[in-house]
């Protein structure tokens, strides 16, 4: 889980991360995952 260190907007890679190599390119995708009870999280696939 990231708790901090990421902007608004900013992308990380949710699934595949072992497939993605230095400076590949990747298509970004949002992805909604549940809601812990203490903060809000949205993930998107993609970077």
């Amino acid at each position: 889980m990231i708790e901090s260190g990421l902007a608004a907007g900013e992308r990380v890679i949710v699934d595949g991360i072992d497939k993605v190599r230095p400076g590949m390119k990747v298509k970004a995708v949002d992805v909604r995952v549940a809601k812990p009870a203490s903060a809000p999280v949205v993930a998107s696939a993609g970077a």
